[in-house]
């Protein structure tokens, strides 16, 4: 029972390393190559680029073509700042003595 759990396991893995990274069937590389003619072929985005201006507010999102969230990002973004800060003033004050403990 063991052998056929190694063969089992070996099987997995195998099928798991291959994964889909197949190459482009005839077909898919025609439909590729008419996409790309008419200009309608979307190419993706470099992720580490993403990541990087996504380090700025709203930069990330005009990267990733979604400007709505970008502007929204912009506009938004120093209420976080602004709204912490008047809470803070606006916060009752603690007293720092301490009460005498009833033991």
């Amino acid at each position: 029972m063991k052998k056929y759990g190694k063969i089992a396991a070996a099987a997995a893995a195998l099928s798991l390393m291959t994964g889909c990274a197949t190459g482009l069937s005839s077909i898919q590389e025609r439909e590729y190559n008419a996409m790309q003619a008419q200009g309608v072929l979307v190419e993706e985005k470099n992720p580490t680029t993403g990541a990087v201006l996504g380090i700025l507010p709203g930069f990330g999102s005009f990267y990733a073509r979604e400007p709505g969230y970008g502007f929204v990002n912009l506009l938004f973004w120093p209420s976080l700042f602004f709204g912490t800060r008047s809470a803070a003033t606006m916060a009752p004050k603690r007293s720092t003595t301490t009460s005498p403990s009833t033991s």
